[in-house]
């Protein structure tokens, strides 16, 4: 328990405190629009689409002004979304899955990207598996994304990820960057661009989520379905203008890339790494239409790690109607 607090201690020193705050300020926006928030566990790359529709006006278009409130941790964003707080979150789809298990109001609407993200980044002095055996890495929590990553890369090796090594807990990607830096541990699961940055500080990766987890839905978009049942227009045009930022994205690189170095404060080069590595492997969702066989991947993930003893039924999971609305299409 002290390692991990000096871990959440430490980066939250480098990071500085989370807040509630608009994603980017609107310029000639409508005087009226409706305001709807949307809670994520902190900055990265699922949230690109959010950033670009803000940048753009894409949002503001279809009368609607964005908040974004980082949580800082899976809890906090969860309890947000179902106690109502928000009606929005983006999740990744494992944490939708455990919450829905729990019979938690919480709906999954529309995927964001659509391919594993995480890798494992280790220390200079670790050279192979072997090195690792026995030292710190860093997880979100044992039943998450970060874990079943984590898992199935060290089955791979034929080693066994909780036996073999010193798992500690650590909050989002910001976190774990800055205890791998700092030599807390020896290694950590991290997403992009935050990966791209523990590399340039000497870093490097040794596995792969994507080589070892195929046809999978990483991040998505949920909502509380009790808001969601009286706000299906909005909700449209929310996923309107987060399809119109995703093909922004494809056409325009080099402003999709600006937008996300402006907002995660990182080098344009780190941020257009993370751009060929996301949408230059298609993997931000362009219609928002959850690929049923990639979730259920996730689902059966979820069991292998102990966090539900049995699938659940997509069909109490998922609600589609507002991603297939054909007033939402372009």
């Amino acid at each position: 328990m002290p390692r991990i607090l000096a871990l959440i201690i430490t980066a939250l020193v480098a990071f500085g405190p989370l807040a509630t705050r608009p994603v980017f300020a609107q310029s000639q926006a409508p005087t009226q629009l409706t305001e709807i928030g949307v809670s994520s566990v902190g900055p990265g790359a699922p949230e690109w689409g959010l950033y670009i529709a803000e940048e753009k006006g894409f949002f503001a278009r279809e009368g609607l002004k964005i908040t974004e409130t980082t949580a800082g941790n899976v809890q906090n964003c969860v309890n947000a979304l179902v106690t109502g707080d928000v009606p929005f979150a983006i999740l990744a789809s494992d944490i939708v899955i455990a919450a829905s298990a729990r019979n938690l109001p919480i709906k999954y609407i529309a995927p964001l990207i659509t391919i594993p993200t995480y890798q494992l980044v280790v220390r200079p002095e670790i050279k192979t598996w072997a090195d690792l055996r026995g030292k710190v890495v860093l997880v979100t929590n044992k039943q998450d994304i970060t874990a079943i990553s984590f898992r199935r890369m060290a089955e791979a090796q034929h080693l066994d990820w909780e036996r073999d090594f010193d798992i500690i807990l650590s909050g989002t990607s910001q976190l774990r960057t800055t205890a791998l830096i700092a030599g807390n541990a020896q290694g950590a699961i991290l997403t992009q661009p935050y990966d791209v940055y523990a590399q340039r500080q000497g870093m490097h990766v040794l596995a792969h989520a994507s080589d070892v987890m195929h046809d999978w839905i990483s991040n998505g978009l949920a909502v509380n379905p009790t808001w969601a049942a009286t706000h299906h227009a909005e909700i449209v045009k929310f996923l309107h203008a987060l399809r119109l930022a995703t093909k922004y994205g494809y056409d325009h690189p080099a402003e999709a890339v600006a937008v996300m170095a402006t907002k995660l404060k990182v080098d344009l080069s780190d941020a257009q790494i993370s751009y060929n590595a996301i949408f230059g492997k298609n993997g931000m969702s362009r219609d928002l239409i959850v690929n049923e066989r990639g979730l259920q991947n996730v689902i059966d993930g979820v069991v292998q790690m102990g966090t539900m003893p049995a699938p659940i039924p997509l069909s109490g999971l998922v609600d589609a109607s507002f991603a297939r609305d054909p007033a939402g299409k372009i």
